[in-house]
């Protein structure tokens, strides 16, 4: 039974210092072929597609809809997006490692209001370093699945921060710490 589909591309997030939101704009697509297809990344540094300034290095959303023949209708296997990483080196892309899943703020707890926990995937194991808005900079050791602990903090303070994993860095994301215990209200 063969997988078939379309791929398609596009820089990740958009229009990242335009936007509070970290929104997809796919500005290349294409067929899957005996499972593959190829997108030029390289479009992306055009002026007219160049929509966050690349100058030689970018970050891209891929976007597979895969389907499967069947005997009888075909089944449709899902939507899966992948983030990639890369750098140019003249005509030469070399795949970065970056983040797949995240950052995500864990465990605010009133009990322990100046701590909390943060995780994020990479798609590579690699060190990453949590820099936060107060000059503290906590690194991760090398691996796929990180979780930081931040402790120090104050409670019901909100921080920005953001994650260098190699030498690309996030957008700026920010948290809050949870309230004393018995101060303040609690949101779902």
């Amino acid at each position: 039974k063969s997988i078939y589909g379309t791929v398609s591309i596009g820089p990740y997030p958009f229009e990242a210092d335009e936007s509070a939101f970290a929104y997809k704009r796919f500005r290349q697509g294409a067929t899957l072929q005996n499972g593959r297809s190829v997108l030029d990344v390289g479009v992306f540094f055009e002026t007219k597609y160049n929509s966050e300034e690349w100058t030689d290095n970018g970050k891209i959303v891929v976007r597979f809809n895969l389907f499967m023949e069947t005997t009888g209708p075909d089944r449709y296997l899902g939507r899966y997006d992948v983030f990639f990483a890369f750098k140019r080196d003249g005509n030469t892309y070399t795949r970065l490692p970056w983040i797949q899943e995240g950052p995500f703020v864990n465990t605010i707890d009133s009990r322990s209001p100046e701590k909390i926990v943060l995780t994020f995937v990479t798609d590579f194991p690699t060190e990453a370093t949590l820099l936060l808005d107060d000059g503290r900079a906590i690194s991760a050791p090398k691996a796929r699945d990180h979780e930081i602990t931040l402790d120090n903090l104050s409670p019901a303070t909100s921080y920005t921060y953001r994650v260098k994993v190699g030498d690309l860095v996030t957008r700026l994301y920010s948290f809050r710490t949870a309230p004393v215990a018995g101060e303040g209200s609690v949101t779902f």
